[in-house]
């Protein structure tokens, strides 16, 4: 424990926000919640990503294919129009 103890006194006297902020005996403490934040962070750009790719992807899936699609919806149906009045 206390090898834990001095890994984390050295490391977040490395980090100079945390080391200006707390006092030296609470740096391990300070360490942990600096990582919380940082993966709190992380897991928030992770969902505003995703979410904004799968909007960007659902975007270009509809602009692409969708007058594709229309297209082809159209034509069928003036074929059939066309078949029936011959």
């Amino acid at each position: 424990m206390s090898q834990l103890r001095r890994y984390l006194d050295t490391a977040a006297v490395h980090d100079p926000l945390i080391a200006s902020v707390f006092p030296k005996e609470e740096l391990p403490s300070a360490f942990a919640a600096a990582n919380g934040v940082k993966c709190f962070a992380f897991s928030v750009y992770l969902f505003v990503a995703s979410t904004a790719c799968f909007y960007h992807g659902l975007a270009l899936a509809l602009g692409l294919y969708l007058p594709g699609l229309l297209g082809y919806a159209y034509t069928e149906i003036r074929e059939r129009r066309e078949g029936r009045e011959r």
